[in-house]
């Protein structure tokens, strides 16, 4: 079970100046929760709705986005070395605005324009974060500068259409733009897993072929955990995805 202990641990990295010690502690917080997500995949993606510590949002909000992230590459038939460097950009891909990111958890209304321009800067500053800190996996790289890519070229920050966007970062993209949805806000509840859901987030996410709506439906919306209102009276929870 993904237990809050690794989501703090996550959460020390992520606010600590990052070196090369702090590659090699996300590695390891990696590949723990890539065999944690092996051995029991519903309890691992039930865990992204029971996330209760929301003065961390930005540590939960990278782990949640790399259960997903793992799950979905696994079902891509991704190897196992290859699942883990996308794990380790999922935990890290947001590491240059985690205190907006905790800061705008509380925030209503528009954003100004400094807020704006540290969001939309942000892949790339975070790329030069982990360069700098002595990664060099290009996989890794490259799914953190290009997750906010959209197949229509109207993503940030390099503006790529289609098959210009790493299939890492697309990969990454469905993951993060989900666990958005699910997830509460100190605003707003998140939103529940049906048709109207899936239908807007298939608009947000720009899906390809491989990404297909039905996969995503089987995997996603309906993991263990989830509460479904069956009438007026009665609810039920769900036992395994389906």
């Amino acid at each position: 079970m993904i237990t809050q202990d690794t989501r703090d641990a996550i959460e020390d990295i992520l606010d600590a100046p990052f070196t090369s010690h702090s590659v090699s502690q996300v590695l390891q917080t990696a590949k723990q929760l890539q065999k944690i997500i092996t051995t029991a995949p519903d309890a691992a993606i039930s865990s992204i709705t029971k996330t209760q510590n929301n003065h961390h949002y930005a540590a939960n909000h990278s782990v949640d986005t790399a259960i997903l992230a793992e799950t979905l590459a696994k079902e891509l038939d991704w190897p196992p070395e290859k699942r883990l460097t996308l794990v380790s950009a999922a935990l890290t891909m947001n590491i240059s605005m985690t205190e907006l990111q905790n800061r705008l958890f509380h925030h209503t209304g528009n954003l100004d324009a400094d807020d704006k321009a540290q969001i939309e800067s942000h892949p790339t500053r975070a790329m030069s974060i982990l360069h700098t800190a002595g990664v060099k996996n290009r996989l890794w790289l490259e799914a953190v500068i290009c997750h906010h890519e959209t197949i229509d070229g109207k993503g940030y920050p390099r503006a790529l259409k289609g098959s210009q966007i790493p299939v890492s970062a697309r990969i990454l993209a469905v993951a993060d733009i989900y666990t958005t949805m699910i997830s509460p806000r100190s605003v707003r509840n998140g939103l529940s897993p049906n048709k109207d859901m899936f239908k807007e987030f298939m608009k947000r996410s720009q899906l390809e072929l491989k990404l297909s709506a039905n996969f995503l439906w089987k995997t996603f919306v309906l993991p263990a955990g989830f509460l479904i209102n069956l009438n007026s009276y009665d609810k039920c929870m769900t036992s395994g995805r389906s």
